[in-house]
């Protein structure tokens, strides 16, 4: 029996159960050389790819006529298809296992089904599985604008755990050196302000700008830093701001703290980290 040359392949084998012989396109996997035959009607309805790549001249397109002159897809594989057609002709949605769901969604996004795209997302974000990793690189990948923001946000948090070897070992180099870039600038803005004091300024009816004062410093000090600074329970700088505005601190006149509160909002010492945040964001997921 004569070997075949590199590159060249036997003859294609049917799909044992998604070569339809009552449909009408012939489509042929590069990766496993399997044909599908399926109904061109039913893809055009939901798939801007089919219906632009079969509604312009049907007359005049050869290609997926017949098994020897089949419409060639390359880069998915045979269970990937089998996936996807089991939710596009069978409506199973696989809801309990992600790997199935990333498939849906990302041959979705490839033929540009709408329904899939919707659908497989949506099952994915019920899944306690699907974690901010994933849902970053997902996200960025099927241009997921909401899944890049939520993601990116909670993996540069204050307080967020370091990622494993395996994570990182999904992030492109990009994506990735957005993470620690955005980790770095947040960590070295808050290192800055939790060692910097911001002075009293003291409203007029101050009992005591003196015991004020101090009372002022040793909240920062004793509370304020560390919520700054703790490498587990770090806490983020609006929640902080939240915290000095709505609690009374032991010595410090009520008005004097209320009014350092205002001049922190107006500087922004204390949300500056969300602007780093909205700054690596506007590069990572632009708005439409």
């Amino acid at each position: 029996m004569p070997l075949l040359r590199p590159g060249q392949l036997g003859p294609p084998a049917r799909h044992p159960v998604y070569y339809l012989p009552k449909a009408d396109l012939i489509i042929r996997l590069t990766a496993s050389n399997v044909l599908y035959r399926l109904p061109s009607s039913y893809l055009c309805l939901d798939s801007a790819c089919f219906e632009s790549m079969l509604s312009i001249h049907p007359a005049e397109v050869l290609d997926g006529r017949t098994d020897d002159n089949p419409l060639d897809i390359p880069g998915i594989t045979t269970e990937e298809l089998e996936c996807f057609l089991d939710y596009q002709l069978r409506h199973r949605l696989p809801r309990n296992n992600q790997e199935a769901l990333t498939v849906i969604l990302r041959l979705g996004h490839f033929f540009q089904y709408e329904a899939a795209q919707v659908d497989a997302a949506a099952a994915l974000e019920q899944l306690p599985s699907f974690d901010a990793v994933s849902k970053y690189v997902l996200g960025l990948k099927m241009g997921i604008r909401r899944w890049v923001i939520s993601a990116f946000t909670e993996l540069v948090s204050p307080g967020a755990r370091q990622l494993t070897r395996e994570e990182v070992g999904l992030l492109e180099l990009m994506p990735y050196h957005a993470i620690m870039e955005t980790r770095a600038s947040i960590e070295a803005h808050r290192r800055s302000i939790a060692y910097s004091i911001p002075p009293m300024s003291h409203a007029k009816g101050c009992p005591s700008d003196i015991d004020c004062g101090v009372a002022w410093k040793l909240e920062w000090k004793n509370k304020v830093a560390p919520h700054l600074m703790h490498p587990e329970e770090a806490v983020r700088g609006r929640a902080i701001l939240d915290l000095l505005e709505k609690k009374d601190i032991h010595e410090v006149h009520a008005a004097c703290r209320l009014g350092m509160v205002e001049r922190m909002k107006a500087s922004g010492v204390l949300t500056y980290e969300d602007q780093i945040v909205e700054q690596a964001l506007r590069s990572l997921a632009p708005p439409a």
